[in-house]
């Protein structure tokens, strides 16, 4: 008999005209086996209009999925005395029984975040929930510091004209806050470029640019526009300084979970002496550093302290590839015919960096259960045996990937599963003889499938009882060992193993404890 709870629909589309909590009915239902479907994998939420968010994601390695339920985790706070508060949350169902992986959440307010999860649906319940993903819904351009403010590639906020050498590079950054935005340029030099998904403006100036020049720019979608003219006070090069040659390494990377950054070096017009000086870096326009894998627009800026050269620049891109894990470790269970329940385990890591968060399928038999990434990589999975015969089963291991890591190679081990075996002694416990307060240990191990627990025992009275003993850690272990006192001696001791195939019992072994008198010349 399985119990599960029954999803009840609600009516409504749109998130926000959902006010109830998804209500839960328990149902009883006899002579099914279907387990619970597996979660999806990978939702992502991105703003499709001012008023939608589009929705979409994985589809688990599960056959038995018919469907897919939608819903939006809302956050409540309770303000309490003295100023404190705490929060917790509800997961509102917005659509039910969707047979694609995609949907699109409409009816919202413009420039609103939302919070939404997913699960698979199959005749017997849902999955647990996939992991959260929050979109914004599409809001119109606005400047975020005004209308005349704008970041320097150094960091710093900046209203007024910037300084610039004709023959060096310069990037600024536009604040603009929006969703989503495309970025171009009104008018300026033709030397002036804008990315026109991150707003940083790059401009090379031409000898003949030499004084005040003005370029305009505009950030732009659906719902308007806003435009900034940004204004450079460029100066002439000095013709008596020579140009040093930049070289610029470190930028084609692997993601390693760490941040990175480029370096330069600069050399004279014979291509070997250094030229001294300092280096500026900036990606995409700002001097953060970049981890994630992807493709970052380098800026090196050199600033000579050599009389005899010129400052420098050189801009390049730096790109961080994924990493593609490997599964290691992979556990290959040995378990005796009937083990009700037998968990696997492995890691799955490239380099330092591990996907943590992520969902490994890990299947048996035709049975696939969901294990995540902890942070050192490690990840388990249990699976119900107990009606699998005798035999050798493969058991694989997969990862779908995401925005750093590649999908490895899938991994691979075996379950065996053997005939139940009693536990037969495979080393007695021999008599030992010490001085007392010495440590003195003993020995015993067994076979036995599935393997047995051990139990040490001791009698005082001379074999006519045997009790267990509790107030030692190692007596649950092969090897018994404590520290002796003149009252053990001749105490007895043994090893019992035991398991679902029965029990044996080791020999007995005799414990002699002398007294040290002492002595001398």
């Amino acid at each position: 008999m399985l119990q599960f709870f029954r999803r009840i629909g609600l009516s409504g589309r749109k998130a926000q005209s959902v006010s109830p909590v998804v209500r839960l009915t328990l149902e009883l239902l006899e002579g099914r086996d279907l387990p619970a479907p597996l979660a999806p994998t990978g939702l992502l939420a991105t703003g499709a209009s001012a008023s939608a968010i589009a929705l979409t994601w994985n589809a688990p390695p599960d056959a038995t999925v018919t469907g897919y339920d939608v819903f939006e985790r809302i956050r409540h706070v309770i303000h309490q005395p003295k100023g404190s508060s705490r929060a917790y949350y509800t997961f509102n169902l917005i659509a039910s029984n969707l047979t694609s992986t995609s949907d699109t959440v409409t009816g919202l307010a413009t420039g609103s975040f939302h919070t939404y999860l997913v699960t698979s649906v199959n005749s017997t319940g849902q999955s647990p929930y996939s992991a959260p993903a929050t979109g914004e819904t599409w809001v119109a351009p606005s400047f975020s510091n005004g209308p005349t403010a704008f970041l320097l590639s150094s960091g710093a906020v900046w209203s007024g004209p910037v300084n610039a050498t004709a023959g060096l590079t310069t990037q600024v950054k536009l604040l603009v806050s929006g969703n989503p935005l495309t970025f171009s340029v009104v008018s300026g030099p033709a030397s002036a470029s804008i990315d026109p998904q991150f707003g940083f403006l790059t401009y090379t100036p031409a000898t003949s640019d030499a004084g005040p020049v003005s370029i305009t720019v505009t950030a732009s979608n659906a719902l308007g526009a806003v435009t900034q003219t940004i204004q450079f006070n460029v100066a002439a090069p000095n013709p008596n300084q020579a140009k040093p040659t930049l070289m610029l390494f470190g930028t084609l990377l692997t993601y390693d979970s760490q941040y990175h950054q480029a370096w330069a070096s600069a050399v004279g017009t014979d291509g070997v002496t250094p030229v001294s000086g300092t280096f500026a870096f900036a990606y995409n326009g700002s001097s953060g550093f970049p981890r994630d894998a992807g493709t970052y627009t380098v800026l090196a800026t050199f600033t000579s302290s050599d009389p005899n050269y010129a400052s420098a620049t050189v801009l390049t891109t730096l790109t961080i590839s994924k990493a593609t894990p490997a599964f290691n470790y992979l556990s290959s269970p040995t378990i005796a015919v009937g083990t009700a329940t037998t968990t696997v385990s492995g890691n799955i890591a490239a380099g330092t960096a591990t996907p943590t968060g992520d969902i490994v399928f890990v299947s048996i038999n035709g049975a696939t259960q969901e294990a995540t990434v902890d942070a050192n990589g490690n990840f388990s999975a249990s699976f119900a045996t107990s009606a699998l015969p005798v035999g050798s089963y493969a058991i694989t291991y997969s990862l779908a990937g995401d925005a750093n890591f590649n999908a490895p190679a899938n991994g691979s081990s075996t379950l065996n599963v053997i005939p139940t075996a009693p536990p037969q002694v495979t080393l007695n416990p021999s008599n030992a003889t010490v001085t007392a307060g010495d440590v003195v240990s003993f020995t015993a191990t067994a076979t036995g499938s599935p393997n047995p627990s051990v139990q040490w025992q001791v009698s005082t009275d001379g074999g006519l009882t045997f009790t267990n003993i509790t107030s030692n850690t190692s007596a649950q272990t092969t090897t018994l060992y404590f520290t002796t006192s003149a009252s053990q001696n001749g105490y007895l001791y043994r090893a019992v193993f035991t398991s679902s195939a029965g029990t044996a019992i080791s020999t007995v072994a005799t414990l002699t404890v002398e007294i040290d008198v002492g002595g001398g010349d």
